[in-house]
Protein backbone atom coordinates (compact mmCIF):
# COMPACT_ATOMS: atom_id res chain seq x y z
CA UNK A 1 0.00 0.00 0.00
CA UNK A 2 0.96 3.28 -0.86
CA UNK A 3 -0.46 6.96 0.01
CA UNK A 4 -0.11 9.44 -2.34
CA UNK A 5 -1.08 13.13 -2.13
CA UNK A 6 -3.64 14.78 -4.62
CA UNK A 7 -1.19 17.30 -6.73
CA UNK A 8 -3.98 18.68 -9.32
CA UNK A 9 -7.85 19.74 -9.87
CA UNK A 10 -8.00 17.03 -12.47
CA UNK A 11 -10.54 15.05 -10.50
CA UNK A 12 -12.56 17.55 -8.82
CA UNK A 13 -14.59 16.84 -7.51
CA UNK A 14 -14.00 13.44 -6.30
CA UNK A 15 -10.40 14.07 -5.32
CA UNK A 16 -9.17 17.58 -4.20
CA UNK A 17 -5.53 19.07 -4.28
CA UNK A 18 -3.75 17.92 -1.06
CA UNK A 19 -5.82 15.05 -0.17
CA UNK A 20 -4.59 11.81 0.80
CA UNK A 21 -5.80 8.56 -1.09
CA UNK A 22 -4.65 5.23 0.47
CA UNK A 23 -3.80 2.70 -2.82
CA UNK A 24 -2.64 -0.80 -3.90
CA UNK A 25 -0.60 -2.55 -6.03
CA UNK A 26 -2.52 -4.34 -8.85
CA UNK A 27 -3.11 -6.36 -11.44
CA UNK A 28 -4.13 -4.43 -14.44
CA UNK A 29 -6.38 -7.80 -15.44
CA UNK A 30 -8.16 -6.89 -12.36
CA UNK A 31 -8.63 -3.46 -13.18
CA UNK A 32 -12.69 -2.51 -14.11
CA UNK A 33 -14.27 0.50 -15.88
CA UNK A 34 -14.68 3.58 -13.07
CA UNK A 35 -12.10 2.62 -10.91
CA UNK A 36 -9.87 5.31 -10.09
CA UNK A 37 -6.15 4.41 -10.86
CA UNK A 38 -2.96 5.76 -10.49
CA UNK A 39 -0.35 5.55 -13.36
CA UNK A 40 3.11 6.98 -14.95
CA UNK A 41 3.48 9.25 -17.39
CA UNK A 42 6.66 11.38 -17.97
CA UNK A 43 7.90 10.47 -14.92
CA UNK A 44 4.99 11.96 -12.55
CA UNK A 45 1.93 9.65 -11.21
CA UNK A 46 -0.98 10.79 -12.31
CA UNK A 47 -5.05 10.08 -10.47
CA UNK A 48 -7.67 9.24 -13.20
CA UNK A 49 -10.37 7.52 -14.01
CA UNK A 50 -10.74 4.13 -15.38
CA UNK A 51 -13.23 4.11 -18.46
CA UNK A 52 -12.14 1.78 -20.74
CA UNK A 53 -10.07 -1.88 -20.81
CA UNK A 54 -8.42 -3.59 -23.58
CA UNK A 55 -10.81 -3.92 -26.44
CA UNK A 56 -13.43 -2.18 -25.18
CA UNK A 57 -15.13 0.46 -27.56
CA UNK A 58 -15.50 4.12 -25.59
CA UNK A 59 -17.61 7.12 -27.06
CA UNK A 60 -17.57 10.26 -25.29
CA UNK A 61 -20.08 12.21 -26.07
CA UNK A 62 -21.18 15.96 -24.55
CA UNK A 63 -21.09 15.23 -20.68
CA UNK A 64 -21.41 11.06 -21.11
CA UNK A 65 -18.88 8.25 -21.13
CA UNK A 66 -20.42 4.94 -22.77
CA UNK A 67 -18.28 1.62 -23.16
CA UNK A 68 -19.24 -0.71 -25.40
CA UNK A 69 -22.92 1.31 -25.93
CA UNK A 70 -23.20 0.84 -21.96
CA UNK A 71 -23.35 4.59 -20.04
CA UNK A 72 -20.83 4.40 -17.66
CA UNK A 73 -20.15 7.95 -16.51
CA UNK A 74 -21.47 11.02 -16.58
CA UNK A 75 -20.33 14.32 -15.84
CA UNK A 76 -22.82 16.70 -13.93
CA UNK A 77 -21.19 20.29 -15.08
CA UNK A 78 -18.91 19.30 -17.82
CA UNK A 79 -19.15 19.57 -22.16
CA UNK A 80 -16.33 17.65 -23.44
CA UNK A 81 -15.77 16.93 -27.57
CA UNK A 82 -16.98 14.02 -29.31
CA UNK A 83 -14.37 11.02 -29.09
CA UNK A 84 -14.79 7.31 -29.98
CA UNK A 85 -12.23 4.89 -29.43
CA UNK A 86 -10.99 1.29 -29.81
CA UNK A 87 -8.56 0.85 -27.09
CA UNK A 88 -5.88 -1.72 -28.04
CA UNK A 89 -4.73 -4.70 -26.62
CA UNK A 90 -2.76 -3.79 -23.18
CA UNK A 91 -3.93 -0.66 -23.33
CA UNK A 92 -6.87 1.21 -21.17
CA UNK A 93 -8.50 4.61 -21.14
CA UNK A 94 -8.20 7.27 -18.57
CA UNK A 95 -9.99 10.27 -18.08
CA UNK A 96 -10.26 13.10 -15.53
CA UNK A 97 -13.51 13.67 -13.49
CA UNK A 98 -12.92 17.22 -13.88
CA UNK A 99 -12.45 17.21 -18.09
CA UNK A 100 -12.19 20.37 -18.99
CA UNK A 101 -8.89 20.44 -16.91
CA UNK A 102 -7.12 17.19 -17.25
CA UNK A 103 -4.22 15.67 -18.76
CA UNK A 104 -6.13 12.09 -19.99
CA UNK A 105 -6.56 9.73 -23.01
CA UNK A 106 -7.84 12.83 -24.96
CA UNK A 107 -4.70 14.34 -25.69
CA UNK A 108 -1.99 11.54 -24.03
CA UNK A 109 -3.99 8.56 -26.36
CA UNK A 110 -4.14 5.05 -23.86
CA UNK A 111 -2.28 4.33 -21.13
CA UNK A 112 -0.13 0.83 -21.34
CA UNK A 113 -0.79 -2.04 -18.65
CA UNK A 114 3.15 -1.22 -18.00
CA UNK A 115 2.44 2.02 -16.76
CA UNK A 116 -0.39 1.47 -14.34
CA UNK A 117 1.01 1.21 -10.35
CA UNK A 118 -1.34 1.33 -8.10
CA UNK A 119 -5.66 1.34 -7.57
CA UNK A 120 -7.05 3.71 -5.48
CA UNK A 121 -8.89 2.06 -2.61
CA UNK A 122 -9.70 4.81 0.05
CA UNK A 123 -9.46 8.74 0.85
CA UNK A 124 -7.74 9.51 4.30
CA UNK A 125 -7.60 12.83 4.14
CA UNK A 126 -10.22 14.61 4.71
CA UNK A 127 -12.22 11.32 5.45
CA UNK A 128 -15.04 10.59 2.78
CA UNK A 129 -16.03 8.06 0.57
CA UNK A 130 -14.03 7.42 -2.38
Amino acid sequence: MKIIEISGDSMIPILEPNQLIITKSIDPIALRVNDIIVFEYLDKLLVKRLIGLQNQHITIEDDKIYCNEDLVYSYPRAKTQYYEWQIPKDNFGVIGDNPNNSLDSRKIGFIHKNQIRYKAIARIWPPKRL
